[in-house]
C-alpha cells in the first residue's frame, strides 16, 4: 500500500505536482479521486487550489474568465468514483467531519446521481473552503473506502518564488521523531512515502512549518498534526470441504458426517500483536457442539488458522441447500492500529435425501453347495463413506409378500447376528443342512428407520444334488441267456429322499465290455432312459448275440441325478457293473395236429404248433397255405374262420384253421412253414452286424374230403348219329334239390371227356319226376368208332343268395333280422344254414349267425349293437357243399338315453360367481337336445337350477352362475338328454376365491386388567408362577384354508414359536407353556 501524506499551513500554500493519465468514466478496479477541469486522477492525500472545482464545464466558452476551448461535456467537479456499479454512492464531508449536502448548497454541495461516483460541486467564492475534505465510497467488494484531499483559496497553481524573499523549512515528525525535512524560498514539500504500511508506521505525525523573510523580517512558525491509524486488513478465508471417495451419485447423502474447514490467513500480520476469533453459523443461525455438531478449535500452521466443523449426520430437510458459513474476526492489541472488518466466506451444501439407491445391498453365495452340507449365505449392505447411522434390521424371506422369515419356514435355517465393519454390514444366513428345496430365490431386507428407507435385493441359490446310490437287476435274474432272445437289465438310482426332497428326474450313461458307451437311438441294444421322476433305466438287447457282437461281458451303468428346477444342479455321477454271459440258441420246431379224412358237412379244426425259446426277439415268419389240383390259397383268403394264439412265454404259437361245415373244395394239402433270420432289431437288415441266427422248419398235412351225396343213374340211353357228331339222351328217373351236373367220357382216335350241366335244374315243379337230358357230341371224326359212359356229380355250392332281408324292429340296443332264402333251384343241395355278419359304420363288427347244420331259422336277433349307428351286412345260403354269394341289407338303430355323461366338467370360480363348461357325451346315443345344470351351494345350501337347450351340432356349452360369497363351497352336476331321455350326470366341486378384506386373526381368550376404572392391559389366563394358558378359536372369516396357528410368546430372553396344527370342526385351541 502507497500513503502520501500532506500537512498544510494556511500562511503559505504548499503545494505538489499533479499526476497526468487518462481518465475513463470510471474506474475498472478500487476507489479514485478525479478533477475534472484538469481531466487528471489526482492521489488519496493531494492538495488542489479550490478554484479547480466547479459545477459546471468551464471548457465551455463564456463560463469562465480566460478560459477558452471546446467543451468536452464532463463536468469539472472534483469527482469521489469507484468501479462499483450501483447509483447514489458515497458520501462528502467537511474538514469538521460533518456531511456536505446532496443536491444544492452554497458554496459547496454533492452530487451522487451519476452511477459509481459522488462529486463534490462548487458554486460560490473560494473564501472559507480550505481544509481537508474526505470521500467515504465502497469499492467493488462492497467495503467503505475513504479518500482525502486538501483545498485551499489560490484559484490556481501559481509560482510564488519571484514575488516574495522568502526561506521555507517544512518538517515530518513522527510520534516526537523526526522523520524527514525540506527547505526552500517558495514552494516546498516535505513528504514521506511508505510501499509498504506496518503496523509500527501508525502513530501520531506533525507537520511543522517555519517561514522567514528576512526583508521584512518576518517569521511564521506552523504546525498541523494528524493522527496516521492503520486499519487491519480483512483477513482472506476460504470454506471447504472435501467430498472425494465420499459421494454418492455425485452427491452427498443423509446418514454421513461430513467435515467443513474454515482457513483463514494471517501471513498479513505477523508483526502485529492480534487476538484471533472463529464461528459458525447455519442460514444465520449460529452452530455449537453438541449431538448435531462438533467444533474443533482454530489451529495454527505456517501462518494460517484452520477450524474444523463437523456434522454429525446429514439431513436432507436441514442441510439440502443449507448454507454453512464461517467468520473470522482480528482485533489488534496495539494502539493507532484499528481492527479491520470482520470476514466471512459460506458454502452451501447439496445433500440428497436419503433413499435405496445410496445403499449396495447384494447377496454372496460364495460356492454351489451339495444337499446336506452346512452352508452359509451372506448378506452384504454397503452403506455411504462416511455414514454413521445404524441398520434397525435384516431379514431375510423368500419372496417381498412373505409374511414369515426363512428361519420361521425353514427349521433348519439360522440367523447370524449382523456384524459391522465401518460402513459395512454383514448378515449370515446358515442352512444345516441344505436341502434340494432350500434352492430358491433369497430375499435380504434391510431397515434403517431413521430414514424410513427399506432396500432389498435378491438372489438365487443354486444347490447340488449328492450323488447317488445305483445298482443293476437283470431280466431273466436266473437260468441261461440265449442268443437271439431278448435280454433286460435295469439300472435303478436312489437318493436320501430327506435332503433331496424335490421331484428329480435320472440321466443314464451305459457302456459295453469293450468300454464304448451305447447310444440311446441303437436300435439292437436299446437304452431307455428314466423318464418323470422315475430313476429307473433299462437295457435291452434286441438280441443278445454271441456271433458278430459278442455280447457277452461286464455292462456299466452311469447315472447322473438332474432336476428340472434351474437352481438344482446336477449331481457328480456314480457307476455300478454287471457281468454277462450269453449261449448258443436251440432248434425251433413245427407240427401239425389233425386226421387226414372227413366227410363234407362235418367240423374239422386244423392247428399248426410252431415251438422256438422264450424271449425270441423276433416272431417267426408263419406261412400256412392249402394247395390243391388246381390252386394255392393262403390261410388268410379261405374265407373260412381261423385263430392265431400264443401262448404266455411267446415261445409256443398255434395257427387254428376252423371248417364248419367241411366243403368239398376244402380239400387239399396243407402246409405249415415258419422260419426266422435274426438280422438286428425287429428282424430289419442291419448293414452293420451279421446274421446272428436263422433257422427254419415245416409240417404237412393232407385233407381229403369225401361226397357220398351221388345222383340217380342214368336209363334209356340212345344215340343219332352224324357224320361228325353224335346226340345222346337219356333219362334221369328222379332229381333232388342237389343241382346235377352229367357229363360223357368218350374214346375214339383220342380219349376226350366233355362236361355238361343237366338241362334242367332242381326246381319245385320238377322234382321226383323224370327228366330227359340230351348231350350233343361235336366235332367227331368220320368213320370212327367211340365207346362212352355218362358220369354224374352234385357237390356243388349254391348259386343263390337269401332275399328280403329287412330289419322288423327299430330298437336302440338290438335288431331282428328277417329274410328268405334262395329259390330251391339256386340253393343246388339241402339247407345247412345261414352265414351272418354285421359291422357298423365306423368299422366295428357285431354278432352275427355262424352257420351250423341244423340253423334253418330265417329270423335273426342282434343283440350287441350300438343305438343311433348304421350297420352294413353280408348274409349267405349254406348247403352241405359250402357257402353261397352274399347280399347286403343295412339299417339304423334307434336313439337312446346318453350312455355317459358330458365330457371335460370343469368350473372356474371368481369370488362371486362360477363358470361351468363342458362338452357333449361321448357316446349320445342320438342327438343331444338339452342339458341339465344343478348347483348347490354347500354353504348356504342354495340351488341353481338350469336347464341349456342346445343345437345339433354344438359340442361345448358354457354357463356362468353367479350369486356366491367369496370363499364358498359348491358341488355341481350335468346331464345330458336325448329326445329318449338324460344320460350319466357329470359331477364337479370347488371354492369361490376369497377376499383378503375379509380375513380376521383367531379370536384370543384374555381378560382385562383394570386400574381405576381404565382398562390398561389384557392377561391370558395363569395356571401358576411359571405356567399360562393360552386359549383361542379359529378365525370368522378364514379367507382360505386353515392348516394350523403359530403362537409366539415373547420373554426377554427369547422368542419362542410354538405351532399348532388345525383340526376341522374343533371349534376352541389352548397351548398351555411352562418354564417362565
Amino acid at each position: 500500500m502507497l500513503l502520501w501524506l500532506f500537512l498544510l499551513s494556511l500562511v503559505l500554500r504548499v503545494s505538489g505536482q499533479p499526476f497526468f493519465g487518462s481518465l475513463p468514466p470510471r474506474p475498472t478496479t478500487g476507489v479514485r479521486l478525479f478533477l475534472g477541469e484538469e481531466n487528471v486522477t489526482i492521489a488519496n492525500f493531494s492538495m488542489i487550489a479550490a478554484g479547480l472545482f466547479h459545477d459546471t464545464d468551464i471548457d465551455e466558452p463564456g463560463n469562465a474568465v480566460s478560459v477558452g476551448g471546446s467543451p468536452d461535456g464532463q463536468n469539472d467537479g472534483l469527482w469521489c468514483q469507484s468501479s462499483l456499479y450501483q447509483n447514489m454512492i458515497g458520501t462528502w464531508y467537511y474538514p469538521d467531519g460533518t456531511t456536505v449536502p446532496l443536491g444544492s448548497g452554497s458554496p459547496l454541495f454533492a452530487n451522487n446521481t451519476a452511477t459509481g461516483q459522488i462529486g463534490l460541486l462548487r458554486n460560490g467564492g473560494i473564501g472559507g473552503i480550505q481544509g481537508l475534505y474526505s470521500c467515504v465510497i465502497p469499492n467493488e467488494e462492497g467495503i467503505n473506502q475513504t479518500l482525502y484531499v486538501a483545498a485551499y483559496g489560490n484559484t490556481d497553481f501559481y509560482d510564488t518564488d519571484d514575488l516574495y524573499n522568502i526561506n521555507v523549512t517544512s518538517s515530518i515528525v513522527r510520534n516526537g521523531e523526526l522523520i524527514t525535512s525540506a527547505t526552500g524560498s517558495g514552494n516546498t514539500t516535505a513528504m514521506i512515502m511508505i510501499d509498504s504500511l506496518r503496523s509500527s508506521d501508525a502513530g501520531d505525525y506533525q507537520c511543522i512549518v517555519n517561514i522567514t523573510q528576512s526583508d521584512i523580517d518576518y517569521e511564521f512558525d506552523g504546525i498541523e498534526t494528524v493522527q496516521v491509524i492503520l486499519t487491519l486488513p480483512t483477513p482472506s478465508v476460504i470454506v471447504e470441504y472435501n467430498a472425494t471417495g465420499h459421494l454418492v451419485d455425485g452427491e452427498l447423502a443423509e446418514g454421513q458426517f461430513l467435515d467443513i474447514m474454515c482457513i483463514a490467513d494471517i501471513s498479513q500480520y505477523i508483526d502485529t500483536s492480534v487476538s484471533f476469533t472463529m464461528s459458525w453459523r447455519r442460514n444465520n443461525t449460529v452452530l455449537t457442539n453438541g449431538s448435531d455438531f462438533t467444533i474443533s478449535p482454530p489451529v495454527m500452521t505456517n501462518n494460517q488458522y484452520t477450524g474444523v466443523l463437523r456434522i454429525n449426520s446429514l439431513r436432507d430437510e436441514v442441510d439440502n441447500g443449507a448454507s454453512y458459513n464461517c467468520s473470522v474476526s482480528v482485533t489488534p492489541n496495539t494502539p493507532f492500529i484499528i481492527a479491520g472488518n470482520d470476514n466471512s466466506s459460506a458454502v452451501t451444501l447439496t445433500a440428497a435425501r436419503f433413499d435405496i439407491n445410496h445403499v449396495d445391498i447384494s447377496i454372496n453365495i460364495p460356492s454351489v453347495p451339495v444337499a446336506g452340507d452346512v452352508f452359509n449365505l451372506f448378506c452384504v449392505i454397503v452403506a455411504p463413506p462416511n455414514f454413521v447411522e445404524n441398520l434397525t434390521s435384516v431379514r431375510w424371506s423368500y419372496d417381498l409378500e412373505a409374511s414369515q422369515d426363512v428361519t420361521s419356514e425353514n427349521n433348519d435355517a439360522t440367523l447370524v447376528p449382523v456384524v459391522r465393519n465401518g460402513n459395512i454390514f454383514t448378515s449370515v444366513l446358515t442352512l444345516d443342512p441344505v436341502k434340494t428345496t432350500d434352492a430358491r430365490q433369497y430375499y435380504c431386507q434391510a431397515t434403517i428407520l431413521v430414514f424410513g428407507i427399506v432396500d432389498r435385493t435378491n438372489r438365487d441359490l443354486t444347490v447340488q444334488i449328492p450323488p447317488p446310490s445305483v445298482s443293476i437287476v437283470a431280466d431273466p435274474p436266473t437260468g441261461p441267456i440265449y442268443e437271439s432272445t431278448s435280454y433286460l437289465l435295469t439300472c435303478t438310482a436312489t437318493v436320501n429322499t430327506t435332503i433331496v426332497d424335490t421331484p428329480i428326474t435320472g440321466n443314464v450313461v451305459w457302456t459295453d465290455p469293450s468300454g464304448n458307451v451305447i447310444p440311446t437311438n441303437e436300435a439292437r441294444r436299446q437304452v431307455i432312459p428314466p423318464t418323470g421322476n422315475s430313476l429307473v433305466s433299462t437295457l435291452l438287447f434286441q438280441p443278445i448275440d454271441t456271433g458278430y457282437n459278442n455280447d457277452g461281458g461286464t455292462y456299466t451303468c452311469q447315472m447322473i441325478i438332474n432336476s428340472g428346477n434351474s437352481l438344482i444342479a446336477s449331481s457328480q455321477p456314480t457307476d455300478t457293473t454287471l457281468p454277462v454271459t450269453v449261449e448258443s440258441l436251440p432248434s425251433m420246431t413245427v407240427n401239425f395236429s389233425s386226421v387226414g379224412s372227413v366227410e363234407v358237412g362235418q367240423s374239422l379244426t386244423i392247428t399248426c404248433t410252431i415251438t422256438t425259446v422264450e424271449r425270441l426277439v423276433v416272431t417267426p415268419l408263419i406261412t400256412f397255405i392249402k394247395m390243391n389240383d388246381t390252386d394255392m390259397e393262403m390261410l388268410s383268403n379261405l374265407n373260412r374262420p381261423y385263430t392265431i394264439t400264443t401262448d404266455d412265454t411267446g415261445s409256443v404259437t398255434n395257427y387254428t384253421l376252423i371248417l364248419d361245415p367241411v366243403r368239398f373244395e376244402d380239400a387239399g394239402m396243407y402246409t405249415c412253414m415258419a422260419e426266422f433270420n435274426v438280422t438286428g432289431f425287429n428282424n430289419t437288415n442291419d448293414p452293420s452286424t451279421a446274421t446272428y441266427d436263422y433257422q427254419e422248419a415245416s409240417d404237412v398235412f393232407t385233407l381229403n374230403v369225401n361226397c357220398t351225396i351221388l345222383p340217380f343213374a342214368a336209363t334209356s340211353v340212345t344215340t343219332i348219329l352224324g357224320t361228325t357228331s353224335a346226340n345222346i339222351s337219356f333219362i334221369i328217373p328222379n332229381t333232388s334239390y342237389a343241382n346235377e351236373n352229367y357229363s360223357i367220357s368218350y374214346t375214339g382216335q383220342q380219349f376226350k371227356a366233355t362236361k355238361t350241366v343237366s338241362g334242367t335244374r332242381m326246381s319245385s315243379s320238377s322234382v321226383d319226376k323224370p327228366i330227359m337230358i340230351y348231350i350233343v357230341l361235336t366235332g367227331l371224326e368220320e368213320d370212327n368208332v367211340y365207346q362212352f359212359t355218362v358220369d354224374s356229380s352234385n357237390c356243388l355250392v349254391p348259386v343263390g343268395y337269401p332275399m328280403d332281408c329287412t330289419n322288423i324292429t327299430f330298437l336302440p340296443s338290438n335288431v331282428t333280422l328277417t329274410w328268405t332264402g334262395p329259390t330251391l333251384i339256386d340253393q343246388n343241395g339241402a339247407p345247412v344254414g345261414y352265414n351272418l355278419t354285421c359291422m357298423n359304420t365306423n368299422g366295428v363288427s357285431v354278432n352275427g349267425l355262424s352257420p351250423t347244420q341244423t340253423s334253418m331259422n330265417t329270423t335273426f336277433t342282434i343283440t350287441d349293437v350300438m343305438p343311433f349307428t348304421g350297420y352294413t351286412c353280408e348274409l349267405s345260403f349254406i348247403n352241405p357243399v359250402g357257402e353261397g354269394p352274399s347280399t347286403q341289407c343295412t339299417f339304423e338303430t334307434a336313439q337312446d338315453r346318453p350312455s355317459d355323461s358330458p365330457q371335460n366338467f370343469t368350473s372356474v370360480p371368481n369370488k362371486t360367481a362360477v363358470t361351468f363348461t363342458w362338452t357333449k357325451p361321448a357316446t349320445p346315443n342320438g342327438m343331444i337336445i338339452k342339458y341339465s345344470l344343478n348347483i348347490i351351494n354347500q354353504n348356504t345350501l342354495r340351488r341353481y337350477n338350469y336347464t341349456i337347450l342346445v343345437s345339433v351340432n354344438q359340442t361345448t356349452v358354457i354357463q356362468l352362475v353367479d350369486g356366491f360369497s367369496p370363499y364358498q363351497n359348491y358341488t355341481a352336476s350335468v346331464s345330458a338328454s336325448t329326445i329318449i331321455g338324460a344320460g350319466p350326470v357329470a359331477t364337479t366341486a370347488g371354492r369361490t376365491l376369497p377376499a383378503s378384506d375379509t380375513l380376521d386373526s383367531p379370536d384370543l381368550l384374555v381378560s382385562p386388567v383394570i386400574i381405576n376404572g381404565l382398562t390398561v392391559a389384557y392377561t391370558v389366563p395363569v395356571l401358576d408362577e411359571t405356567t399360562i394358558n393360552i386359549t383361542w378359536s379359529p378365525p370368522s372369516h378364514p379367507n382360505g384354508e386353515i392348516t394350523g396357528f403359530i403362537v409366539r410368546i415373547a420373554t426377554a430372553a427369547n422368542t419362542s414359536p410354538n405351532n399348532v396344527p388345525f383340526v376341522p370342526g374343533k371349534a376352541s385351541y389352548f397351548l398351555i407353556f411352562g418354564g417362565l
